[in-house]
């Protein structure tokens, strides 16, 4: 019910209707989510970062640069070929999913160096800038060119600027998601200490 209620209600959109493409990627963003965090935890119980717990750090931080990637595809691609229904666009949207499988393994190398040749602590403070910093730009792309196909007089644009919305935003909030950990378990430590 709550898949069908969000789908947007446009033109043909009933001959593409893969509600699991939704549930799939919302899935995504919760298991990103909990791998994310496995390292701050760590860090903030004092226990030693585990290769494993890093991998899944990595993964998951390298994964929403990624959707980053993917967001801004989506977006220019969106303004340049028309709405998700064009033939035109088709071309473009595979190649915004190409572009998010290399950006993902590329920015995997590069969080996994950061996180072997710098302690824990700065390792994740980089992930964190870089997924805050890319959030931003993304949103810089994917903001403006929502304006602009909004004023087109098409019935089935907006759909992919959207999702390039949805991404910048949720990355935004999975990049400051540590940091309000911190600033929570710092409190709690302080307020324990004082009772």
């Amino acid at each position: 019910a709550i898949g069908s209620s969000m789908k947007p209600r446009v033109r043909g959109l009933d001959e593409l209707s893969q509600e699991w493409v939704f549930w799939m990627f919302l899935a995504g963003l919760v298991f990103a989510k909990f791998a994310f965090l496995r390292v701050p935890v760590a860090l903030a119980s004092r226990q030693v970062v585990q290769p494993r717990t890093r991998w899944g750090t990595v993964l998951a931080a390298s994964f929403m640069m990624g959707l980053l990637v993917l967001g801004a595809g989506l977006s220019v691609n969106e303004v340049l070929n028309g709405g998700i229904l064009d033939r035109e666009s088709a071309l473009g949207l595979q190649i915004s999913v190409e572009l998010m499988l290399i950006s993902w393994l590329g920015w995997a190398i590069y969080f996994n160096l950061a996180f072997q040749f710098s302690p824990p602590e700065k390792a994740m403070h980089r992930l964190r800038a870089c997924l805050l910093f890319g959030s931003i730009l993304e949103l810089l792309i994917a903001l403006p060119m929502h304006v602009i196909v909004s004023q087109r007089d098409y019935i089935y644009v907006g759909g992919m600027t959207f999702l390039g919305l949805i991404c910048g935003i949720s990355v935004l909030l999975f990049a400051i998601g540590p940091a309000i950990y911190f600033h929570c378990a710092e409190r709690w430590k302080r307020s324990r200490s004082e009772a």
